[in-house]
């Protein structure tokens, strides 16, 4: 719980700031003003009303004092700390809104797990790879994941672009594939601009199968 003393009145405000004393009920009747203590339950609500002194106009300026922070449960946090006791992450009081059970501390290590798929196909167990990219195309995807979801004219341009662009083959080789691209700049963005369309035919036909049941997943604990 958060309570404080707010100060209403520019004199009263001032006789504050100069002395740092609370203006007393004689000062306040000669001077005028208002003292009034507020409490809140929350920071947010005390947030809240501070935002709502700053555009409040009735009272030329204000100042408060923070007079005590008590952190205490509402009457309602015991019951909900009983009903929530079984959890591991954190829980706030539906309530009031503050921290009754922290995020519980464990010592034990858990095994990381593993995601594996199966087709109709092959029915080896096999590690589902990171959900391809143009970027890990040449790595993850070709090895572990397309099992014949592509179109192959697609792949066999692809193929014809990167080869040009690392070089194994030159202009004139390249132009005999039937390709009309005089720079490598330009075969590259071809080549990422193929894999993209390879990639979603690829992940289009994937997902029909799993629809399907013509593929199955599985977790796997690995050894740590």
């Amino acid at each position: 719980m958060i309570s404080i003393i707010v100060i209403f009145g520019q004199d009263a405000v001032k006789y504050h700031e100069w002395t740092g004393q609370v203006p007393l009920d004689k000062f306040l009747s000669l001077n005028g003003g208002v003292v009034s203590e507020v409490k809140f339950n929350t920071q947010e609500e005390y947030s809240a009303y501070l935002q709502a002194l700053a555009d409040y106009d009735s009272w030329p300026s204000y100042a408060t004092i923070e007079k005590e922070i008590v952190i205490e449960k509402c009457p309602h946090c015991e019951d909900w700390e009983s009903f929530f006791a079984d959890r591991d992450s954190k829980v706030y009081c539906p309530d009031c809104g503050s921290l009754i059970i922290p995020a519980k501390q464990r010592n034990d290590k858990i095994a990381p797990v593993k995601l594996q798929f199966q087709t109709t196909g092959n029915t080896e167990w096999r590690n589902f790879p990171e959900v391809p990219t143009v970027e890990n195309y040449t790595t993850d995807f070709p090895s572990e994941f397309m099992h014949g979801y592509h179109s192959s004219d697609y792949v066999a341009w692809e193929d014809d672009m990167r080869r040009f662009v690392d070089g194994e083959i030159t202009l004139e080789e390249f132009k005999e594939y039937g390709h009309e691209f005089n720079t490598q700049w330009q075969a590259e963005e071809e080549m990422k601009r193929l894999r993209q369309i390879i990639l979603n035919e690829t992940m289009e036909d994937f997902f029909v199968d799993f629809v399907a049941v013509k593929i199955k997943f599985r977790q796997v604990q690995t050894t740590l």
